[in-house]
């Protein structure tokens, strides 16, 4: 049997002294070190994990790695304080054995390059329980008062239940470092038993003696006098602590539940793991904004300046948001309160700009900017946090946010709505409802704070990729603004207003006069990108320059030359990456332009069709769904009933069979939007007539000949017009999105709208049957 592979992990680490931290056992320490306390704020930002390392020497204040022991322990910090002068009260778990391979100090924070240690199996485990279990019982009987809290656990794992007794029995923190040095259980079980007759003896000889006594004594007279000297700083910190409570203007019910909690930490003694919990609940509260609040700047004329400085094109989007600003403005002149409506959700490809819109309405509000991305998250808790009685519970990402943002009335974008996920841990979305929903959120509960905190005053944002997988509830308290892909014109102006401009600056190329010509830029766009967005523009942009930038500083690279022109594009970014071109004049008989929607924008679909000498049978090709089989089917169908009209005879199938294939086999496809393509191929290998190479279609198709609306007109549309098409036949029913289209291929696209499939085959076809 192979051993598993170690697995190595860089982490932050702190040395500690005089204090040695076992697998399983909770213990708390202060961080008071310059070095420690950043290495501790780099563990809690990477996720909660430290290494921590005992020291050898613990007068020695910048430990180097032979000072600290091989072997230490993996840390998860539950809870953490803040006390005077920057100094941390930590709450850790022990995880795991770690043994250290690199510490690396570079005189900022420490880490260390370790191997997690996993735990061993035992041979002959029943003899060394028995063993074990004996020699912990004896100790116990002898020496009752070294027990504390410890309870010995019949059903723990031999090598789990070593460390536990290991922690709670043995006071010497060379003793505990012995026991964890130990990564086999039968070296680790014999040391530890080892220690623990050690400590009887030593325990007996004691109580014979009188220097017991005086020890006894004099320990009672230094903890009588720590414990004296206590409660006043404790009673001025808690009495602080109430005068912030009273000023903070929490509301009735959150102040009556601070100050209760604060009743309850004066009686607590301030070492127990409860304290923690409740001073750490009272400091939640008191950094929460109840009452501030961000000035709304309600200009809509500023409004709409920073709208069209950040972005080109939306034009339909930007209004909209515009006149949800205007709301807001009205119901503040007439001291109406805050605007109580749907939430804004933005939807739409990737890349055009939702994210990015929330932070310029931010700008334009003066309100923070706070982003929570949903893509993901599975578990409720996110969204209302975890109850008090968890260990390292904390408040749900949205009371955080609140208390990040320093202010009631952030702007919080609910970043990917359409990506959430839902497990045993819970429906986040269903979460999510009592945050979206007017009613409610006046009053939102999170478990962990357990008081009502009104999120009336937050203007929340959502962006989605795709509708159809926002959960309905959550759909229905949305007001969708569906963002569509951008047109050719359109990325040329964002990139010559923001993108060209922020890629010079980011690659130190601002003061070289590089300039991009039109014609490379069309070509960038259209030729090295095929995106509804701009995002890989932007990346091929970032390239060239990349390019420019090392031929500044390299004369093997050639001359400097700072403008981009359409030919030097392939000596720069190599090969045009996509050669889209529509079809002939008259493409081959069976080959037709259809139009396809995808989740980057619209693309033409090219549908092939060829008649074979055989029986009858339909083949279909090109990953197709059921949706789009069926409609094939249909096709075929419709053929058969026209076959007369369409100069075809009664029984050509008996001595035909047909194939139907969509080029880019490897990509799925379906939907019924293709139902007129699919006939209008088969009509055109059938009857041997070409099919116009110039028009592409779109439309469901009945088997009565009818042609119903479909969707994604815009998309589709839009890479009719990209793909130089100089016609497209679409669904009548689909006349009313047509407003929706620039005005740039209403002009230049002569669009036919159809009923009947006896209406596409002149538009379709070179001549009649």
């Amino acid at each position: 049997m192979t051993e598993p592979t170690p697995k190595t992990l860089t982490l932050p680490a702190i040395p500690v002294r005089e204090m040695v931290l076992l697998p399983g056992a909770r213990v708390p320490f202060m961080v008071a070190r310059s070095a420690s306390v950043r290495t501790l704020e780099l563990g809690i930002k990477l996720g909660d994990h430290l290494v921590l390392l005992g020291q050898r020497n613990p007068k020695e204040d910048q430990p180097k790695q032979e000072s600290l022991h091989a072997i230490g322990a993996l840390a998860l910090v539950e809870s953490l304080i803040e006390v005077a002068d920057g100094h941390y009260r930590l709450g850790v778990l022990g995880v795991a054995r770690v043994r250290l391979g690199r510490y690396l100090d570079d005189g900022d924070v420490v880490k260390a390059e370790v191997e997690v240690l996993a735990e061993p199996a035992a041979a002959g485990e029943a003899a060394l329980r028995e063993a074990f279990h004996g020699a912990v019982e004896r100790f116990l009987a002898r020496s009752p008062e070294a027990a504390g809290s410890f309870v010995l656990d019949p059903d723990m794992a031999l090598g789990q239940a070593v460390d536990a007794a290991a922690a709670a029995l043995l006071p010497d923190v060379r003793d505990k470092q012995a026991v964890l040095d130990q990564a086999e259980i039968e070296p680790r079980l014999h040391t530890f038993l080892k220690i623990l007759e050690t400590l009887a003896a030593r325990s007996q000889a004691d109580k014979a003696g009188e220097m017991d006594a005086l020890v006894k004594e004099h320990k009672a007279f230094v903890l009588g006098e720590k414990m004296r000297g206590l409660p006043d700083g404790r009673k001025d910190e808690i009495a602080q602590l109430r005068e912030r409570v009273l000023k903070a203007e929490m509301g009735d019910e959150a102040e009556a539940k601070a100050l209760e909690e604060l009743d309850r930490l004066e009686a607590m003694p301030p070492q127990s793991a409860e304290a923690t919990v409740s001073r750490t609940y009272v400091d939640w509260l008191l950094a929460l904004p109840w009452r501030k609040t961000a000035d709304d700047r309600l200009d809509l004329d500023e409004a709409e300046r920073i709208l069209d400085e950040d972005h080109a094109g939306l034009e339909k989007v930007k209004a909209r948001i515009l006149e949800h600003l205007a709301v807001m403005r009205r119901l503040r002149d007439l001291g109406s309160g805050a605007l109580r409506g749907p939430i804004l959700c933005l939807v739409g490809p990737p890349g055009v700009g939702k994210t990015s819109l929330a932070r310029s309405i931010a700008r334009a509000l003066n309100r923070p900017f706070l982003r929570f991305s949903l893509g993901g998250v599975r578990d409720e808790s996110e969204i209302r946090g975890h109850r008090r009685t968890y260990i390292g519970s904390m408040p749900g990402r949205i009371i955080s946010l609140l208390k990040k943002g320093g202010v009631r009335n952030p702007l919080i974008l609910l970043d990917e709505i359409d990506k959430m996920g839902s497990d045993w841990r819970g429906d986040p979305s269903s979460a999510l409802l009592e945050v979206l929903d007017p009613e409610q959120n006046a009053a939102f509960q999170d478990h962990y704070l357990d008081v009502g905190f009104d999120l009336s005053q937050v203007l929340f944002l959502a962006t989605a990729n795709v509708r159809h997988q926002i959960p309905l509830p959550l759909d229905d308290r949305l007001e969708i603004i569906e963002l569509s892909s951008y047109t050719l014109g359109e990325k040329k102006a964002i990139a010559t207003r923001h993108l060209v401009p922020r890629a010079l600056e980011r690659h130190g190329m601002g003061g070289l006069g590089v300039a991009f010509e039109e014609g490379a830029l069309e070509d960038l766009i259209q030729a090295y990108t095929k995106e509804a967005g701009v995002r890989q523009l932007e990346r091929e942009l970032s390239a060239v320059l990349r390019k420019l930038a090392r031929q500044t500083l390299q004369d093997g690279e050639g001359p400097f030359d700072p403008v981009v022109t359409r030919a030097r594009l392939p000596e720069l970014l190599g090969p045009e990456r996509f050669l889209e071109k529509p079809l002939g004049p008259e493409p081959p008989p069976g080959v037709v332009n259809g139009l396809a929607w995808t989740p980057t924008g619209g693309d033409l679909l090219t549908i092939e069709a060829a008649r074979l000498p055989g029986k009858g049978t339909l083949r279909l090709t090109g990953k197709l769904g059921e949706v789009m089989q069926e409609s094939a089917n249909l096709a075929l169908s419709y053929v058969r009933m026209r076959a007369e009209a369409l100069g075809l005879e009664p029984g050509f199938l008996e001595t035909t069979d047909l194939h139907v294939h969509l080029p880019e086999g490897a990509i799925p496809k379906d939907g019924p939007s293709a139902g007129i393509t699919l006939a209008m191929a088969l009509i055109s290998a059938l009857t041997g007539i070409p099919a116009r190479g110039d028009v592409a279609m779109t439309g469901e198709l009945t088997l009565r000949g009818m042609v119903l609306p479909i969707g994604g007109l815009k998309e589709k549309l839009l890479a009719a017009h990209r793909m130089g098409c100089r016609s497209a036949i679409i669904p009548a029913g689909n006349a009313r999105h047509l407003g929706e289209l620039p005005a740039e291929v209403r002009e230049q696209l002569e669009i036919h709208l159809v009923e009947r499939m006896d209406e596409v085959l002149p538009l379709a076809l070179s001549r009649m049957p």
